[in-house]
């Protein structure tokens, strides 16, 4: 039950603070922990019936389990530091309602019940902007900060407090960009860049993501090679790190005005699997940031249209680990049905060889 609709609090315009009601402000029944403590108790039932409240009058909810999986949407807004597009809450409301069955099964089933009765993520996530938990604008949806604490105090994590622009470590400021719209962060790394020599900075963010997974590897990455001032130096010195050793390569000819495949300068020449690395990378990474629409447009890039399933063969035949991710990604989540078919068939050739290469 939503403590708006029972009188108890309101939520403040940019849900940033809960009050009580007008007429319980002065009553001494209720304390603001206790209604603290309802406001608590009512997002339990958000995420325990919220999808199941939102299904659409007369609709059965069989084969598929709408039950307990209202929290799925909100943690992936945790995950993705807050915000995500519909679509992606979308993907995490059908994963769980088809939890107990298998992955094909489970795409079957959700495409055919969506079909017949329709998607219900648009109106549990009105129920979650009407309780103040979420924000609803166009296609991005976005935790407020209010259900932002709600989330991470019911689950127990710990919350990083990040310091001054300057003081970010590379890893901070990597979160950032994933966390930031494009102008805000701007104005972070204008602080952070104006702390350290520009080539110190590159070096320090390149060697930070190659540690890291795919999203923050090429978040990483893009924010190294935007970076100007003098850093061909510190591109040479990451291509010691097998992880940034083809972006390397693709930088320092791309700065050279050279192609890294077909004309790329002497001692610069990228190894056999480069561009597979990069392109798995990338649809790895495209998932975590952008949902199916995040491994579409990282598939566009590497493959021509018509040209995928080539791209595909190139990646179950390069044996790397990164390689038989992204088929297994593109195969279950890319939107276009033939294009996702090619992956699929493509991973199931990557499974029956063992991979003999890392990232």
């Amino acid at each position: 039950m939503q403590l708006r609709y029972v009188g108890y609090l309101h939520a403040s315009e940019d849900h940033e603070l809960i009050h009580r009601a007008g007429t319980l402000r002065d009553a001494a029944e209720r304390t603001d922990t206790e209604i603290i403590a309802d406001w608590c108790r009512a997002l339990d039932a958000l995420f325990a019936h919220g999808v199941e409240d939102a299904l659409p009058p007369g609709a059965d909810p069989a084969p598929l389990d709408f039950a307990g999986i209202g929290i799925y949407p909100i943690l992936k807004l945790l995950e993705q530091h807050g915000t995500a597009t519909a679509e992606i809450l979308s993907a995490e409301i059908g994963e769980g309602a088809t939890e107990r069955m298998t992955p094909s099964s489970g795409r079957l089933r959700w495409s055919a019940w969506t079909a017949r009765y329709g998607d219900p993520t648009a109106a549990f996530l009105r129920l979650a902007a009407e309780f103040g938990a979420v924000t609803v604008d166009g296609p991005a949806v976005s935790l407020t900060p209010l259900g932002a604490w709600a989330v991470i105090h019911q689950v127990g994590a710990k919350v990083e407090v990040l310091p001054a622009s300057a003081a970010l470590t590379p890893i901070q400021l990597i979160i950032c960009r994933l966390g930031m719209s494009g102008e805000t962060f701007e104005q972070e790394l204008h602080a952070w860049l104006a702390a350290r020599e520009a080539a110190g900075a590159v070096t320090a963010l390149l060697e930070a993501a190659a540690e890291e997974d795919a999203a923050y590897l090429t978040t990483g990455v893009q924010i190294a090679a935007g970076i100007e001032g003098d850093t061909e130096a510190a591109w040479l010195s990451a291509m010691s790190l097998p992880a940034i050793r083809p972006y390397a390569v693709a930088e320092l000819n791309r700065r050279a005005g050279r192609d890294a495949q077909h004309d790329p300068l002497p001692g610069l020449e990228p190894s056999e699997c480069d561009a597979v690395v990069m392109a798995s990378q990338a649809i790895v990474a495209g998932y975590a940031t952008g949902g199916p629409e995040g491994v579409a447009a990282a598939v566009r890039q590497a493959a021509a249209p018509g040209s995928e399933t080539v791209l595909f063969e190139q990646m179950w035949r390069s044996r790397h680990l990164i390689a038989a991710q992204a088929l297994m990604t593109a195969g279950k989540l890319h939107p276009d049905k033939k294009i996702a078919k090619a992956a699929r068939a493509a991973s199931m050739k990557a499974a029956s060889v063992k991979p003999t290469r890392g990232r």
